[in-house]
């Protein structure tokens, strides 16, 4: 028998029992925490009551756990799996292989006993993944959405005995699920935590690479919903087993409406087909006709089932509209008078696409016909949310407005949708289901008395005996015992037929055969069909293996992949696709941007139909040249300091040391000690660079007059005559005292490097490649050049630094070429480091980016100094520097081409086999 499941969504336990009600065979539920809706978690004793609930009719519940872990969080999760499984469940749907890594164990140890379900957040999407699954232990595998029905069929024919389960009905991702990270990037908040921001219904500009807009202000990556309710049958055939309603977010009325819906649906096709059997039990029935146009929906796709069509996405607006509803006939002053056949009510929801194609919504404040009288309390050209029902309704964003307002104009022949239908809403908010496990009873005379025998169709079955006298009724008793024995009550059952075999009427009081029905059912012994199977004995993985073969870990959930891969396309879907049109007028490349104007880049794989939205790194280059313009140095003061030039100091006090320098020093000295004071006018008597000193080897000689003057270092001297500005003197720090600061900094970083080895920590210093980015590559390799050109000018050009410091600005213009080469490589240096501690703080949790970046700042300052005084032998520093580059770059290439992770050792490989450095095989 080939047992079919319909599978619906539970925001909270009264959901779930909705869903039952109306027909699942099973239901999904979050747990209280890890699961991929954070905003949907039910506690232990929640899930307890579904599962009470559920089993009476042989109905399943399935439990997510279904986001990445971080390290510190697995052994929560592990004990949370067991309180799970205590609780009743049938199934955990799991992301992160950590579950799977575990033993069965038994008293809190290992994992629970429980079947394991691969979630469509670990991208199942090929007969191969699919078949290690099933050889890992998973019971039931959720494919990904994008699947056509051919390559569905093409997994179940390669993977037979295991159960698939699709998504039917439900809102969609325009990522392929578990590869999003857009929602992390832009917000800090992913997907993969179950903390997903829809990114992918913002509204978005499209623009191409000369910066004009094709597409302005549409939401280019918002899908409508899918809805494939009419192939369900062709799905079965394919080989799909359970059939899923996305929507644990949703509330229950759409629970309701779209699983009675699909269950009628499903039962109408196991009526025709006898090989697929339903695997629960009960009949449901109901108050209200389902009607999947009057829930949530931002209008329906099949979405890839037949292969790629342009009705995939909805670019107007991200909401539901709801049904249409007819269109405006009229408007006059006080109302609009509507062309439709539909019956409106005071209190419904409408809206409406004005001229500018956004959408719109308005209150009925009183409906009398077909003549709708408008609440201008609830009209407002920032209407945010279709759903009238929606609790940010009465949020103050919400004005006061009416129909002639300019910024609200709906107009004659404008089409109209019922987002909010009052009288539905008020029918679906009662009890709109009941259900019901057939049964039947058979009462037979015996010897000693009678027997009752109840048999119901989910297998339950209890016959009991009861020893009565036989006394013969006047009158034919079947139409009496067959009213008693009939009700049922608050059973999960419903008694379909009462068989009566007398031979001859004895007559049985009504309150007896009462007391035989209660007795029978209260020791009824229910013994349910096992569908799923027991969960055969697994042994342990290694877990890092695991995770290099089916996805990221919670610590590196994106590394340098694209922020979005998605099967759905702009090009195609705008008519623009190059393999459908030779000469399209979008020029590569494309950019979608933002309101706030952050740039994402567009990448198109035309052989494999995908598209990737990419990071950019324009924001780095604003931001740097936004930086470069506030701190250029422009001032009235801003001229040439050079000898004979006379100034002011720009410090409270300066002692002019007389103990000069070793070497030839001039020794006509006036005095042992000058002091200099604020507003001294001073002039520059004479300049000394002494080589053989120290790298920085500068002395000033100041004078007041021609009898006072004295030597002092460019240190204190500069300190005192540099802009007033904070950046500028940050580049003084790169003096003297720059070795005693680099030394702090060293000192501290190398406590933390032991401390690393000690507590054997992962040293990331040493493993930039835990970070698949080019940015702490370029970093290094631009600090290195820095410290080379630093320490070089001093030496070898001390007349051109003299000129620097005598005029210090952060502007490379207008400067020798030599040093505007070295605040080129400042402002480098300034970007890249911006640009690498966005990335760390992405791919890393917060403990271990700031053990990354204090790795790396004293890898930093390390090479500075190695640079710095390499910089003081000619050649050597050279050919240093070419070596370190070298290494750099191909350590980078390297690992950036690494696809696999061995799971012994935790290096990266650039295929599957042997480990090069571990011996380890690697699947």
């Amino acid at each position: 028998m080939k047992y079919v499941e319909l599978l619906s969504p539970a925001k909270n336990l009264e959901c779930g029992i909705a869903a039952i009600d109306h027909g699942a065979d099973a239901v999904y539920i979050g747990a209280a925490r890890f699961g991929a809706r954070s905003a949907a978690g039910n506690s232990t004793e929640d899930i307890a009551k579904l599962c009470d609930y559920a089993h009476r009719f042989g109905a399943k519940v399935y439990v997510a756990i279904n986001t990445l872990l971080y390290e510190n969080e697995r052994e929560e999760a592990r004990l949370l799996a067991w309180e799970i499984y205590r609780a009743g469940a049938d199934a955990l749907i799991v992301q992160d292989m950590y579950f799977r890594s575990l033993p069965i164990g038994e008293n809190g140890e290992g994992r629970p006993p429980i079947p394991l379900h691969a979630s469509t957040q670990m991208d199942n999407r090929t007969a191969e993944q699919v078949s290690e699954l099933n050889e890992l232990g998973f019971k039931q595998i959720v494919l990904a959405r994008e699947l056509s029905l051919e390559q569905i069929r093409s997994i179940h024919e390669a993977v037979p005995e295991v159960k698939l389960e699709v998504f039917v009905h439900g809102a969609l991702c325009v990522s392929y699920s578990g590869r999003c990270y857009a929602s992390e990037y832009c917000f800090n908040r992913s997907a993969n935590r179950g903390e997903c921001a829809q990114f992918c219904r913002l509204p978005f500009s499209l623009q191409d690479a000369e910066g004009h807009t094709l597409i302005k202000d549409k939401y280019l990556l918002s899908l409508k919903d899918m809805n494939r309710q009419q192939h369900l049958e062709a799905l079965m055939d394919a080989g799909v087993r359970s059939f899923k309603i996305e929507g644990r977010l949703k509330d229950i009325a759409y629970v309701k409406n779209v699983t009675a819906s699909y269950r009628q649906a499903i039962d109408a096709i196991l009526k025709r087909r006898p090989e697929y059997v339903r695997s629960s039990f009960g009949d449901s029935t109901y108050t209200f006709t389902p009607d999947l146009s009057r829930s949530f929906s931002r209008g329906n796709t099949d979405y890839f089932l037949f292969g790629r069509t342009n009705d995939l996405a909805s670019p107007d607006t991200p909401k539901s509209r709801g049904r249409e509803v007819g269109h405006v006939k009229e408007v006059r002053h006080d109302c609009i008078i509507v062309s439709s056949t539909e019956v409106f009510s005071n209190g419904d929801g409408l809206c409406f696409l004005d001229e500018n194609g956004h959408l719109q919504g308005f209150r009925v404040n009183r409906a009398e016909g077909n003549h709708l009288y408008i609440n201008s309390n609830f009209i407002n050209s920032n209407f945010k949310s279709s759903n009238l029902n929606n609790s940010n309704f009465n949020n103050s964003n919400f004005k006061s407005s009416n129909l002639n307002n300019s910024n609200f104009k709906i107009r004659k022949g404008d089409k109209l949708w019922r987002s909010f239908d009052q009288q539905w809403e008020r029918l679906m908010s009662g009890q709109t289901a009941e259900r019901r496990i057939p049964a039947t009873f058979l009462l037979e005379e015996t010897g000693q008395g009678f027997r009752l025998t109840f048999s119901a169709e989910d297998g339950a079955q209890c016959s009991m005996d009861f020893p009565a006298e036989h006394q013969q009724a006047r009158t034919d008793q079947t139409a009496s015992i067959r009213e008693v024995l009939s009700k049922l009550g608050d059973t999960p059952y419903k008694c379909t037929d009462v068989s009566v075999c007398f031979s001859q009427p004895w007559f049985i009081p009504r309150s007896t055969l009462a007391e035989w029905r209660r007795n029978t059912i209260e020791h009824l012994i229910i013994d349910h069909l096992d569908i799923s199977g027991e969960n055969s004995s697994q042994s342990p993985i290694d877990l890092p293996q695991l995770q290099s073969r089916f996805g990221a870990t919670a610590s590196k959930s994106g590394e340098s992949s694209p922020l979005m891969t998605c099967r759905f396309c702009l090009r195609h879907a705008w008519g623009q696709c190059k393999k459908e049109t030779a000469n399209s007028s979008w020029k590569d490349p494309l950019f979608l941007v933002l309101g706030d104007g952050r740039r994402f880049h567009l990448d198109f794989d035309c052989k494999k139909c995908v598209m990737k939205v990419l990071k950019s790194i324009f924001v780095y280059i604003f931001l740097s040249s936004f930086l470069l313009a506030s701190c250029y140095y422009q001032g009235e003061d801003a001229t040439l300091y050079t000898v004979g030039d006379n100034f002011v100091l720009a410090a409270d006090s300066l002692v002019l040391q007389s103990n000069r320098p070793l070497h030839n020093l001039p020794v006509d000295t006036a005095c042992e000690q000058l002091g200099v004071y604020f507003n001294d006018p001073l002039v520059v008597a004479e300049t000394l660079v002494i080589p053989e000193d120290s790298v920085d080897s500068i002395w000033v000689k100041l004078a007041r007059d021609q009898f006072t003057m004295g030597w002092t270092h460019q240190c204190e001297f500069l300190e005192n005559v540099v802009p007033d500005d904070p950046i500028s003197r940050f580049i003084h720090l790169f003096s003297i005292r720059h070795l005693k600061i680099f030394a702090i900094f060293f000192f501290f970083s190398l406590a933390v490097l032991l401390w690393q080895v000690f507590s054997r920590k992962r040293l990331h210093v040493f493993l930039i490649r835990d970070i698949l980015s080019p940015y702490p590559t370029f970093l290094l390799i631009t600090l290195a050049a820095s410290a080379l050109l630093y320490a070089g000018i001093q030496h070898y050009v001390p007349e051109t630094w003299i000129l620097y410091y005598y005029h210090p600005t952060l502007n490379p213009f207008g400067l020798p070429l030599i040093l505007s080469l070295f605040l080129c490589s400042v402002w480098m240096l300034l970007v890249l480091a911006i640009a690498t501690i966005g990335e760390v703080r992405r791919e890393l949790p917060t403990g271990e980016t700031i053990l990354y970046l204090i790795s790396l700042l004293g890898y930093c300052i390390l090479c500075y100094l190695v640079f710095t005084l390499a910089a003081l032998s000619p050649g050597a520093s050279y050919i240093l520097f070419a070596l370190f580059v070298l290494f750099l770059l191909l350590h980078y290439s390297r690992n950036s081409r690494a696809r696999y992770i061995c799971g012994s050792c935790g290096r990266r490989l650039k295929q599957l086999g042997k480990c090069p450095y571990c011996g380890t095989e690697n699947r």
